[in-house]
């Protein structure tokens, strides 16, 4: 789950991984979410 009160925007991200803890692809759903947010306050 990913809030940005400021931005007013959530965002929940649902998958299934192989590895449960996975730093990388964390990072690369973290920085999808934030994209996406910055496309929609464009």
């Amino acid at each position: 789950i990913y809030i940005d009160p400021v931005a007013d925007f959530a965002a929940v991200v649902l998958s299934s991984w192989p590895e449960f803890v996975s730093s990388t692809r964390m990072r690369t759903a973290l920085a999808a979410v934030r994209a996406i947010r910055g496309a929609l306050s464009s």
